[in-house]
């Protein structure tokens, strides 16, 4: 249930994006490097709420995206549609970020190198995962 919602919220808003003002905005190397960084960042947002223990968390991570990429996060959210999406994330509402994260990533697919780096990443993430005695 949780992710057909963020599917479909994800879904209305991309039809309020001027996708060539992101396909612009993308066309700077720096801009596509932060927009990486911050999908990557965001990717904890798509925990779905009854994992995710106290939704403080996502309050602070959040504030932690502003403190550290603010003028890209600020771009990105304006290119989005950004105050509704930018209130619910201050709120931490629990599909905000999981919204934003989508949004980013299909931008990171369409606009940018997304899908050479979302691959990387996840073989990161994967032989990370492998490492550090699991239960397996």
């Amino acid at each position: 249930m949780f992710y057909r919602e963020v599917a479909h919220r994800t879904e209305c808003l991309q039809m309020s994006v001027s996708r060539m003002a992101v396909a612009r905005w993308c066309d700077s190397p720096e801009h596509r490097e932060a927009l990486w960084q911050i999908c990557r960042d965001t990717a904890a947002f798509m925990v779905p709420p009854a994992e995710d223990g106290e939704p403080a968390w996502r309050k602070a991570l959040w504030a932690r995206l502003q403190e550290t990429s603010p003028d890209a996060l600020r771009q990105l959210l304006a290119l989005s549609g950004g105050a509704v999406l930018r209130n619910q994330l201050a709120r931490g509402e629990v599909y905000a970020g999981a919204v934003l994260h989508s949004l980013l990533k299909s931008w990171l697919s369409q606009y940018g190198r997304g899908k050479e780096r979302m691959r990387q990443a996840a073989q990161g993430v994967t032989s990370v995962r492998g490492y550090g005695g699991g239960t397996g």
